[in-house]
């Protein structure tokens, strides 16, 4: 009987709980309502873009280090509302909210092509632009 109560407790409780956030929310932080930009830092790779202007209409601007710019599409998709996906263009990136010791809000884009995690995954770290 004990676990009868036990399993019907957390069963409720699984469907009750929500994620931390939703497309709505993530969409705010990325846009900032608007236009927002986020300066770009490859954690274990080179990067050739410099920063990302994220729109609302789901337009992104990339400018990359050498001063050129490249207008593309964004996406933000989830299997399950707890992982969350960006797709810039024809590349997808895993995108975590995270926050710095001094309580700075980060995003981290981290990239995987094929099933072989040592070739093609690298991580970038996107800092708000004040």
């Amino acid at each position: 009987m004990k676990r009868l109560i036990v399993l019907q407790i957390f069963l409720v409780t699984a469907v009750l709980c929500q994620a931390q956030y939703s497309k709505e929310k993530i969409t705010s932080t990325l846009t900032g309502d608007n236009v927002r930009s986020w300066s770009a830092t490859g954690i274990n790779t080179e990067l050739t873009e410099k920063k990302f202007s994220f729109n609302k209409n789901n337009s992104v601007v990339i400018e990359y280090s050498k001063g050129t710019t490249k207008n593309d599409k964004w996406t933000l998709t989830s299997p399950d509302k707890i992982r969350w996906f960006l797709s810039i263009g024809n590349t997808t990136y895993e995108l975590i909210i995270s926050y710095d010791k001094k309580g700075n809000e980060y995003i981290k884009l981290t990239h995987q092509a094929g099933d072989n995690k040592t070739s093609g995954y690298y991580e970038i770290k996107l800092n708000a632009i004040k």
